[in-house]
Order: structure tokens, then C-alpha cells, then sequence
């Protein structure tokens, strides 16, 4: 049995998914994931490789809006945000 304060955690988690409209947290976790990987795959120094995955991911998420029928900015943004995160997290 959870106590409440494990069920209103996740309450909490699920409300703040469920403000970002339409494919927004998919966008973070996917240039997230992606910075995070490409940063660790690279043989070069931890920085650079934090600040070349976190371009990748942002270059990738680009070319991914300007092939949809129109450009969402709330898109792009969520892609920077998710590559900033992933970039810092491959430093830790």
C-alpha cells in the first residue's frame, strides 16, 4: 500500500505533463536523449562534447520543424530545453 504523499507526488508529476500542450515533453526527452548520448559517444574533451551534443540536438530538432507544414516555436523551444538538459547531465 503507498502512503499519500507517493500518490500526490505523482499527481503532481502527471499535472505538469499534461499543461505542455500537444508534443512538447516528447521534443525535451528527444533532443534530452539525444545531446545526452551523442556527449557521450564523443572521444573528446567533457565541455565540448556537452556543447556538440547540445547543438546536434537543437540542429536536428530544426530540420524536424522545418519539415512539418509550419514552424512551432513552443517546439523549438522545448527542443533548446531538452538539449541544455541533456548537455548538462552529460557533465555530471
Amino acid at each position: 500500500m503507498r502512503s499519500n504523499f507517493d500518490m500526490r507526488w505523482l499527481r503532481g508529476i502527471i499535472n505538469r505533463l499534461c499543461v505542455l500542450e500537444g508534443d512538447k515533453y516528447v521534443h525535451f526527452i528527444t533532443c534530452m536523449v539525444i545531446a545526452l548520448v551523442t556527449a557521450n559517444i564523443l572521444p573528446l574533451g567533457n565541455i565540448l562534447c556537452a556543447v556538440i551534443g547540445m547543438l546536434i540536438a537543437v540542429v536536428i530538432g530544426c530540420m524536424k520543424e522545418l519539415a512539418d507544414d509550419h514552424i512551432d516555436r513552443n517546439d523549438i523551444k522545448a527542443d533548446i530545453a531538452g538539449a541544455v538538459v541533456g548537455g548538462i547531465l552529460s557533465l555530471i
